[in-house]
């Protein structure tokens, strides 16, 4: 898939959220890069054309449930992972993060990922932040 049509598919779930943030998003995102969204609630609205690549957890689950819920991270990890994604939760745009972590599939499949985290963008509409946009790295370490 081409790098516009990964923008023109981001790009539009972004306007069927009301998205009012930050323009230019997707002038952050590099070859090679996964997108998701998610909630406020941690939960993932809108997994890249890749995501599938990297986990074997259904779609349903992948959509009901919070990703820290999903993908087990050291818990000293997960603090500081979580620590950025409050700022964007709080509207703050946060890029350059450059954060690598190790995690795997919590219990269900030994996949262990290199996830590095890039930038990440608080999604606005009206109603005020509902959601963030995270832009990261991630590599299968083992299978």
């Amino acid at each position: 898939m081409s790098r516009n049509a990964d923008h023109s598919y981001v790009s539009g779930f972004l306007k069927k959220l009301g998205h009012i943030g930050e323009q230019g998003v997707l002038d952050n995102v590099a070859e090679g890069d996964v997108v998701e969204i998610f909630s406020k609630d941690h939960v993932l609205l809108l997994p890249s054309k890749s995501f599938h690549s990297f986990t074997t957890w259904s779609l349903h689950e992948l959509l009901t449930q919070p990703w820290h819920s999903l993908f087990y991270r050291d818990p000293e990890d997960m603090e500081k992972v979580m620590a950025w994604i409050e700022k964007a939760l709080c509207g703050e745009v946060v890029k350059d993060i450059k954060v690598t972590t190790l995690c795997k599939e919590s219990k269900k499949n030994p996949m262990l990922l290199k996830h590095t985290l890039r930038h990440l963008f608080p999604i606005k509409n009206g109603l005020g932040v509902v959601g963030f946009l995270c832009v990261s790295r991630v590599e299968v370490i083992n299978v």
